[in-house]
């Protein structure tokens, strides 16, 4: 059986207080340098847009990172990868 819910109204006054959009969230690029050679499958793993250059048994790997929980993600994702984090320098915010 369907159930049909009532649409809420949202008189004048209240309307007033609701924001106007939902405010954009800020990326930080941050650069890891990481052990070992990062393969373009593990990149396409990580959020948003990465670059890696790779130089003497080391990668160097850029990217967005939109705050703490996501921090944790993508370096639980270098420990699923079997990366160790040898360094990481942030960047840049971009609004």
């Amino acid at each position: 059986m369907h159930v049909r819910r009532p649409k809420l109204a949202v008189s004048g006054h209240a309307r007033d207080h609701l924001p106007a959009e939902t405010p954009a969230v800020a990326l930080t690029r941050y650069q890891f340098t990481v052990s070992g050679e990062v393969d373009r499958g593990a990149l396409d793993r990580l959020p948003g847009e990465w670059t890696a250059n790779y130089s003497a048994g080391t990668t160097v790997l850029c990217g967005p990172v939109s705050g703490a929980v996501e921090m944790h993600g993508v370096l639980a994702r270098f420990d699923e990868f079997g990366l160790d984090l040898l360094n990481l320098h942030r960047l840049e915010t971009a609004h």
